[in-house]
């Protein structure tokens, strides 16, 4: 029997070598082709791209250097917040979007802005407006005509791009909004 247990625990331990032996081997040239990848620039299985590919891949961005007057910013900025504040609203904010709306427009749109409240209702609702493009398609000293592009998300992350055309008058020193209309 005993010649038995040491045939057991001689096999045992010739297993347990043969286990270490492989775990170091397969542990080494793995940890040699990291350090060599890591020599070249290279991340494991992805290639290495030198700085120069990179420069050679990228385009310069040519950035247009014309001044911009500081009206038409004005302009654009005024139908940007409108839109922004109109059309971003939630059944849980008690028509907020409506009062903030109201200090970007003229007396008769503001008319016109009141007839957009939502009702109560216990089916939630909710859009958020981003205006990701602004482009003036007219201006003289009193009116401009600005095209909105808009990116609507509603409460169900369902995403909506369209455009608006957004009137603006000016009353004193301020340009108010006059007309909204999708486009």
């Amino acid at each position: 029997m005993q010649r038995k247990h040491k045939g057991i625990i001689g096999g045992i331990i010739i297993l347990i070598i043969l286990i270490i032996a492989l775990f170091l081997l397969l542990g080494k040239s793995t940890d040699d082709k990291t350090l060599e990848d890591q020599e070249n620039g290279g991340t494991g299985d992805q290639p290495f791209i030198s700085q120069e590919t990179i420069q050679e891949i990228i385009a310069p961005i040519e950035v247009d250097q014309t001044p911009v007057d500081p009206t038409e910013r004005y302009i654009r900025q005024r139908a940007k917040d409108f839109t922004e504040r109109f059309r971003s609203f939630s059944t849980n904010n008690k028509n907020k979007h409506i009062d903030d709306a109201l200090v970007y427009v003229t007396n008769s749109m503001a008319i016109w802005v009141d007839t957009n409240r939502l009702e109560e209702s216990a089916e939630y609702k909710e859009v958020t407006t981003n205006v990701i493009s602004t482009k003036i398609e007219s201006v003289t000293n009193a009116k401009a005509i600005v095209t909105v592009g808009i990116q609507e998300t509603d409460e169900l992350g369902v995403v909506l791009q369209r455009h608006a055309r957004v009137e603006l008058e000016k009353r004193g020193n301020n340009w108010l909004v006059n007309g909204f209309f999708f486009q």
